[in-house]
């Protein structure tokens, strides 16, 4: 029981964290899509949360496309959604577990290649 409620906490702040308008102050990440390169508040989330465990299925062909979507197994979240995360992660470290992720920020050319390979909305967003 503890456990789905904590990956429903997860899920959630996950989910509405990314609309967080926290700014990161020492980290600069920068997203390119296509020809526009553009500053992001995005941090990886190993620099917050030193020690979160990543299994990022998409830097590997271990998932369900069966193919490699990302070029790194790092883990983007935002600034805000990161220290959000902390909190939980040191509630929950308290309590003997640590988290684990399995994807994060995913980039528009990643959703892009996924939908190519994959075109069903039941498992996919169009990337459109």
């Amino acid at each position: 029981m503890f456990n789905r409620f904590l990956s429903f906490l997860i899920s959630l702040m996950l989910v509405f964290g990314f609309s967080s308008q926290v700014r990161g102050e020492d980290t600069i990440i920068f997203s390119q899509v296509g020809d526009i390169k553009q500053k992001t508040d995005f941090v990886d989330v190993q620099q917050i949360i030193p020690n979160i465990e990543l299994d990022i299925k998409y830097a590997t062909i271990d998932n369900f496309t069966h193919s490699k979507l990302y070029d790194s197994s790092q883990a983007l979240l935002r600034q805000g959604t990161a220290e959000k995360l902390k909190k939980v992660a040191n509630e929950v470290g308290e309590k003997g577990y640590r988290l684990k992720i399995w994807d994060a920020y995913r980039s528009p050319d990643a959703q892009f290649a996924m939908w190519k390979l994959i075109p069903d909305r039941r498992y996919i967003a169009d990337p459109i």
